[in-house]
This record gives C-alpha cells, sequence and structure tokens, in this order.
C-alpha cells in the first residue's frame, strides 16, 4: 500500500498534472498492482480535484470540498506487537489495503462481523483514526456486496470517509468506536443467526449496514430530552420528535443525496426507495424512549408465534411483513449489545 501511495504521489506531481495517462500508467499490464487495485487508483485519481491535492492528502469533490487526509504509512500499531496469534497471509495489495492502509486479512482474523463478543478495542488499535472506513469497508467487501449490488467503491469510500468525519471524537460515547462496534455486531447477529444471506436480500443487508453506520451520525452527546428542554436547535428543526435519530438519518442520507459520495446510484429508484424507508425505521428503533414499546411489540410477536422462524434450507424464513421488526430489534441488540461484553475497559 505504500508504494501505491508512492506512485500515487508521483502522478500528481508530473508536469501533465491536468490530464495524466492515468490508464497507462496503472493498467494491470504495466503495475504491479492487481485490477482492483488499478481500478480504485484509476477512478480516484480521476474524480478527485487535482488542483487541491497536498502531500499526504487528497481532496474528495463535494460541495464542503472537505479534505480527507490518507492513513499514514509510517506508524506501526501497536497492536501488531501483540498479535502474534493472528496467522494472517497477505498476498497483494488490494483496493481495501490502499485505502486503509491494513491488510484485509488482520481484520479477517479479528472476526469482524462474525464474533458476537468482539473487543472493538482491539480493532480500535490496529486501525487508528481509520477505524469506522475499515470496519464498514471491510464488511461490504465480506458479504460481498459491491459486486452484487454493482456499487461504486470509490464513492463508498468517500462515503464512509464522510460518516468518520461526522462522528465527533471528543464524545466519549457516541463516537467512532461505537458506531464501528454497532456495525460490526450487527453484521455478525444477521449473519451468524443466518438470516444473510437466505431470509434477508442484498437490498436489505446493505439497508442494515447503512442504518447501523449512522444510527448516531453527527450525536451531539445529549439525550433528547435535554434537547428538547433546552429548546435546542435541533429539536426546533424535527418538532422534538425523536430528535437525535431524525437529525443523524437527515444529515446521514444527505450523503447519499452528494454525486460524490452516492455509492447507490447504479440501484433501481424502488430499491433506493425501499433501503431508505427502511434504514429510517431502523434508527428511529434505536431511541430509547420506544424501548419498552419496541420491545413489547417484538415479544408479542414472538409470543404469537408470528416470528418464530421456520428453518428452511436457506436459514430461518421470516414472512416479509415482519422482516422489519426483526432487523429494528438486531439493531437495538447491536446498539446496546456492549452492555453484555466481559473485561471491557
Amino acid at each position: 500500500s505504500q508504494d501505491a501511495r508512492t506512485l500515487c504521489m508521483e502522478l500528481l506531481s508530473t508536469p501533465n498534472l491536468m490530464a495524466p495517462n492515468l490508464n497507462d500508467q496503472l493498467l494491470p499490464t504495466t503495475s504491479p498492482y492487481n485490477l482492483e487495485t488499478s481500478r480504485y487508483l484509476v477512478e480516484t485519481l480521476s474524480t478527485a480535484d487535482l488542483r487541491g491535492v497536498k502531500t499526504n492528502s487528497f481532496m474528495i469533490p463535494s460541495s464542503s470540498d472537505a479534505e480527507v487526509d490518507f492513513p499514514s504509512t509510517t506508524r506501526t500499531p501497536k497492536f501488531l506487537h501483540h498479535k502474534a496469534s493472528l496467522e494472517v497471509t497477505k498476498t497483494t495489495d488490494s483496493a481495501f489495503d490502499v485505502v486503509c492502509n491494513i491488510p484485509y486479512d488482520d481484520l479477517r482474523a479479528l472476526k469482524v462481523g462474525e464474533d458476537l463478543h468482539l473487543n472493538i478495542l482491539s480493532v480500535a488499535e490496529l486501525c487508528y483514526d481509520n477505524l469506522l472506513v475499515s470496519c464498514g469497508l471491510y464488511l461490504f467487501e465480506k458479504l460481498d456486496l459491491v459486486k452484487k449490488m454493482n456499487l461504486s467503491f470509490s464513492k463508498l469510500v468517500r462515503f464512509l470517509q464522510r460518516v468518520q468525519q461526522g462522528y465527533n471524537s471528543n464524545n466519549f460515547y457516541h463516537n467512532v468506536k461505537h458506531a464501528a462496534d454497532v456495525t460490526q455486531r450487527l453484521a455478525a447477529l444477521l449473519t451468524q443467526s443466518k438470516l444473510y444471506p437466505g431470509t434477508l436480500s442484498d437490498i436489505e443487508m446493505t439497508a442494515a449496514l447503512i442504518a447501523a453506520l449512522l444510527h448516531d451520525f453527527e450525536h451531539c452527546g445529549r439525550n433528547n430530552a435535554f434537547l428538547i428542554t433546552t429548546r435546542h436547535p435541533f429539536a426546533r428543526q424535527h418538532n422534538d420528535q425523536h430528535v437525535m435519530e431524525n437529525h443523524s438519518l437527515f444529515s446521514g442520507l444527505e450523503l447519499l443525496a452528494q454525486p460524490s459520495t452516492n455509492f447507490l446510484e447504479h440501484l433501481p429508484s424502488r430499491d433506493v426507495e425501499s433501503l431508505y424507508a427502511q434504514v429510517i425505521q431502523m434508527v428511529l428503533a434505536t431511541d430509547m424512549a420506544m424501548h419498552f414499546s419496541t420491545v413489547s411489540h417484538f415479544t408479542q410477536r414472538i409470543k404469537a408465534a408470528e416470528l418464530r422462524p421456520k428453518t428452511g434450507l436457506g436459514g430461518p424464513q421470516v414472512l416479509n411483513e415482519h422482516k422489519q421488526i426483526v432487523l429494528n430489534m438486531a439493531l437495538k441488540v447491536a446498539d446496546l449489545g456492549h452492555c453484555t461484553l466481559k473485561d471491557q475497559e
């Protein structure tokens, strides 16, 4: 990944900066990088504002012209010194390795998206300040959603970078670590229960990951009751209804309305509408003011045998009209699941 980054900087410092011949220089036949990596580099450099490139950074084309730093290639995460037990075999730099500056297999060895009891702090030591991008991109790649859904890889990366920026590092709870923890636990719940693949469609799984990534986006560190009582602008904007949840949804889904971060651009409009509806319902269900009513609604359906899955060839079968209830509860469990972990600092 360091070689790839060096190559990027060389391309951007060439005399022909305004029109570098990216295809000739990065084609697999003339490049040491595999096809996926080469395509990512070409697409990223072709869509970036090249005039805004500075050493150790690149510009993401957006209305805010937000600058995003590449992860540093000179640091050695201290976690690496303590992971001798992890058997990692790395053959070549993939696009994931270039973007995240860590081997894809390192996250696989930690069982990200598989282990309900994963200590996210261990992953954070490995990823440093690129935790949410690394976990989010890893899960999309692991579940093969980029290929299945024909998602734009470079725009997915930009989306994840912008979401990561939206989590305040000074927020002691609703921060990047929490977002990554919830997202990986939700993926583990849905895959280990064999709801995906099988019962849930690719659209529904994609929506679930987006909901987890966005569920506390731009959280201000205060609960809804406080914001309503103090007449905070968020409360006024959302008419005192699910204040932080609605703010996270509005700000997060706005990213998908921007051309530079809309990685869903190739999906049919009906699929996008379905995805949005699912994301909205899942995030609103995380409002703790609705906790008891949401849990009660779920348990009543269980007792009525409406949600008791029947095991089929593809795993547990849940009726379409009950999927949203199951997904809402899954995100709630993922959101609060850290309370059940042991030996957490």
